[in-house]
């Protein structure tokens, strides 16, 4: 793949299919979300999880949001139906310009297929440019919405 085809590609396309039904579920209400929010306690720590459950109660969409005292990170998880990570969309905001776009495609065994990122407004090494798996693959989503955070829970919504 390159950066001039991989739109063109069936399996991005079916990634991205997969994405256009969850946010589609997501505006219908046919998809719902929980959300748990917690107290800032430290820098990259997750102040807000988000959970989205199909009908049937399989996990379509996780995203955790957190950042520091000058940026702020969302990460977002898109799931087959089978279960299986098949995209991430990770946004890091700079205070006072920049952004980093980043989206991850992995395949149905959950290799990373291509990354595409876009940077706005900032010199090109001000973001970082590849995340780790141990940052962006969540495996079991439900389990990791639940967990506990180090930080106080402010509204819980399980």
């Amino acid at each position: 793949l390159t950066k001039e085809n991989f739109q063109q590609d069936d399996r991005i396309k079916a990634i991205e299919a997969i994405i256009q039904g969850v946010n589609t579920g997501l505006a219908s209400g046919s998809i719902a979300t929980a959300k748990r929010v917690f107290e800032y306690c430290q820098p990259y720590g997750i102040v807000e999880r988000v959970i989205a459950r199909d009908a049937s109660g399989r996990v379509r969409m996780y995203e955790e949001r957190g950042g520091s005292d000058n940026s702020d990170r969302t990460i977002k998880r898109y799931y087959a139906e089978a279960g299986q990570l098949r995209s991430v969309v990770i946004t890091d905001k700079a205070r006072g310009g920049g952004e980093l776009v980043q989206r991850v495609y992995f395949d149905e065994a959950g290799k990373r297929l291509w990354v595409d990122s876009k940077v706005i407004g900032a010199p090109e090494n001000a973001v970082p440019s590849n995340y780790p798996d141990e940052i962006l693959v969540i495996g079991n989503p439900g389990k990791a919405f639940s967990a506990p955070s180090p930080c106080k829970e402010i509204a819980p919504s399980l």
